[in-house]
Parts: C-alpha cells; sequence; structure tokens
C-alpha cells in the first residue's frame, strides 16, 4: 500500500486555513476526506489502467486490477489517501511485485515454474501446481543451471523410452528452482506519484468551488 502526499501551493494553503475557519474544522475535514476519497478511487483506476495493461506488468487474470482500491482517512488527524491492495491473493505478490525480493519455498524444496503445456492463453497455471495435475508427473533432475530440474509427464517419458529415446527430450511441465529473484517493478508508485500532480489541482479547484458554493460532494 502507497501513503500519498498531496503537495498544495501558497494558495492552495491559504484555501485550506480559510474553508477550515469558515466552515470549522471539523466540518471542513469531513467534506474534505469525502472528496479525497473520490479522488483516490480514481487514483486506484489510473493504476490498474496506465500500470497493469503491459505498461509495467501484464495482465493475465486481471486478479491485482481489480484489487487495488482508495481511500481517505485521517493519519494522525490530517486527511491522507491511501491506495494499494488491502486484502485477497492479490495481497501475496503486490508486495514483491511492487519493492522487489526472493521468494523461497516454505514447506516444499523448490518452486515449481509452470510451463507451457500447463499454461492457459493467459499465462496461468490451468492446474494451479504440480500436486493438482490430474495425471503422473515425473522428475528429471539436472546437474547444472539455476533450474534443480523438471517435471514431465509420465506417459510421455514412458514413450520416449521405448524408442530408445532419453527422457529428458520430454516437454517441462514444471521447472523446479530453490529460489526465485523477483525484481522491483514499483507497479504502484510509479502511476501514483505521476498521478498526484492531477490530484492537487483537482483538490484545489474543489476547495475554491466549495468557498465559492459551487462545490458538489
Amino acid at each position: 500500500m502507497i501513503s500519498g502526499k498531496i503537495k498544495l501551493d501558497a494558495a492552495g494553503k491559504k484555501l485550506v486555513k480559510r474553508l477550515a475557519k469558515e466552515l470549522g474544522a471539523k466540518e471542513f475535514i469531513s467534506v474534505l476526506l469525502k472528496k479525497m476519497n473520490q479522488l483516490s478511487l480514481k487514483t486506484a483506476g489510473n493504476v490498474s489502467k496506465t500500470s497493469l495493461s503491459g505498461q509495467i506488468l501484464h495482465r493475465r487474470t486481471g486478479a491485482l486490477a481489480r484489487s487495488v482500491v482508495g481511500k481517505a482517512e485521517l493519519i494522525h488527524g490530517i486527511p491522507a489517501m491511501r491506495i494499494g491492495v488491502l486484502r485477497g491473493p492479490s495481497v501475496k505478490y503486490a508486495g514483491i511485485l511492487e519493492h522487489g525480493g526472493t521468494i523461497k519455498p516454505k514447506k516444499a524444496k523448490a518452486l515449481s515454474i509452470p510451463q507451457k503445456p500447463v499454461l492457459t492463453g493467459a499465462g496461468v497455471d490451468r492446474f494451479g501446481g504440480p500436486r493438482n495435475f490430474p495425471g503422473n508427473l515425473r522428475f528429471l533432475p539436472f546437474r547444472r543451471g539455476i533450474a534443480i530440474g523438471k517435471l514431465v509427464n509420465e506417459n510421455e517419458a514412458k514413450s520416449l523410452q521405448e524408442q530408445g529415446t532419453s527422457v529428458y527430450a520430454a516437454k517441462a511441465y514444471y521447472l523446479l528452482i530453490k529460489e526465485a529473484h523477483i525484481p522491483a517493478k514499483h507497479w504502484l508508485s510509479i502511476p501514483i506519484r505521476a498521478f498526484l500532480p492531477k490530484i492537487s489541482i483537482e483538490l484545489k479547484t474543489f476547495m475554491k468551488d466549495l468557498l465559492n458554493g459551487t462545490a458538489t460532494t
């Protein structure tokens, strides 16, 4: 989750002080939070549109894009915007895609990386992992390289053996690796920071309209 810091120029700061005085601090903060909540949702939508449609990350199932939300709240008495993935299965990988890091297996001996035979057109494992594969897989170890081995279809491996061909010619259904290094993509912070100047302008316009009695809340 990313906290968005909105910067106002001198004129904007004067508007804040004047509105707080005329409306009362409590009423002004309530109205401001409502508007900032709208802007937070707008910013979250912009993240999905500009960052998760191929510009930074390629969209597959759309789960991450649907998980990005925005809301406004008081943090230490100051109205603030929060944009990010707050709950759901996407929380597991949203952070590491943003900041980067290393993924290691928690219970298994290796991580399984699905290959073309088990991928959907969107690039998603159709079985959810080798344990759910509807058939038998055979492990073939590697002596060198990042991967420690591969899992192949047992039927294909047997067929190759009967033909006198090496089982290593069988297509890899999953590659097994000890750990995966994920580079930082900053898919969340980059579009948010690029969008904040526009949000600042909209917020300043809203406060002017609020002062003139023409704002819609």
